[in-house]
């Protein structure tokens, strides 16, 4: 038995040194089919990427855009910026536009109120600027009528110079006339004379025969034709006299109505100055009532309440119908 036990148990162990390469053998080709395997995988797949990439292509274009990312949390949101806003004219809510929570651009209407007050005083501006409009173009007239005025005087003032100049100068002729009339009479009176002693002497000398009768004839009718001579001459001086006189009293006329022109022109001039005055007023007026104008649109335009900014109405304290103040609510 013992003889039996101990080769059997070489032969197990000697099958047993003989079944061990074998097994490491198949776990080598096990670990290299694997590795194959794992190889053909791969490659499969990266071709399979390769294949699927090159089919399909998305083009875009390329522009600038903002990255959003939220951010989830709790807490308060209190705004950034709050503005408070009001009315600029007293008066009562005819319209409210936007409400709590309303979001409002710039500019955009959000209340009203009522008109009709303001309205009625733009009315009234507009009727006074009508008014000192009307008045302004009266009073251009007026002044432009003085200044013709002015050159209507004046042109009279020069025209009745002209006429007292010449009445000067006629009265002077007259004067000249005059004093010729007066010589001529002096000169007839001489002539008269001596005319009167001739017929005298004649009469003394025809007694004695010293001359003949003809000669006291001739001497007496150059008598006759000097004494008529000196009332031709007299009725002359007379009527140079009158005339002078006359010249004189058209010259001291004529210079009254210079005196009268020349006041009258001054007037006129007075008159022309106080109306162009009266112009400027009446301009300034009209710029008067077209500030008023352009006060009573404003105050109007003010009626419209609209959002200074973009943003959301976060509380709203008046109501339609609310009597609000100016600057206040």
């Amino acid at each position: 038995m013992k003889l039996l036990t101990r080769p059997a148990k070489e032969h197990v162990a000697i099958e047993e040194m003989l079944a061990l390469p074998a097994l490491k053998l198949r776990r080598r080709w096990v670990l290299v089919l694997a590795l194959v395997l794992v190889l053909i995988v791969g490659t499969v797949a990266v071709v399979g990427v390769r294949s699927s990439a090159a089919v399909s292509y998305d083009t875009v274009l390329v522009a600038r855009r903002d990255l959003e990312q939220l951010v989830t949390a709790t807490g308060t949101v209190n705004p950034q910026n709050t503005v408070l806003v009001g009315t600029q004219e007293s008066g009562t809510v005819s319209e409210i536009d936007a409400d709590y929570n309303s979001h409002v651009r710039k500019t955009e209407v959000i209340a009203r109120l009522d008109p009709a007050t303001l309205q009625a005083v733009l009315d009234q501006a507009n009727a006074a600027l009508a008014q000192a409009r009307a008045q302004a173009r009266a009073a251009a007239a007026t002044a432009s009528g003085a200044r013709s005025g002015v050159g209507s005087a004046d042109a009279t003032q020069r025209a009745a110079q002209a006429t007292a100049e010449a009445a000067r100068a006629t009265a002077r002729a007259s004067v000249a006339a005059m004093k010729s009339a007066r010589s001529n009479v002096s000169k007839a009176e001489s002539a008269v004379a001596l005319a009167l002693q001739t017929v005298a002497r004649d009469r003394q000398l025809i007694a004695p025969g010293y001359i003949a009768q003809s000669q006291l004839d001739t001497d007496r009718s150059n008598l006759v034709a000097q004494q008529t001579g000196l009332q031709a001459a007299e009725a002359a001086f007379a009527q140079e006299r009158a005339q002078a006189r006359a010249s004189e009293s058209q010259a001291i006329a004529s210079s009254a109505q210079v005196v009268t022109q020349t006041y009258t022109a001054a007037s006129a001039g007075s008159t022309a100055e106080a109306q162009a005055e009266n112009g400027a007023a009446a301009q300034s007026a009209v710029a008067a009532a077209e500030a008023n104008v352009k006060t009573a649109q404003s105050n109007l335009s003010k009626t419209v309440i609209t959002s200074p900014i973009d943003g959301t109405v976060v509380a709203r304290d008046v109501s339609v119908g609310t009597t609000v103040a100016a600057g206040l609510q």
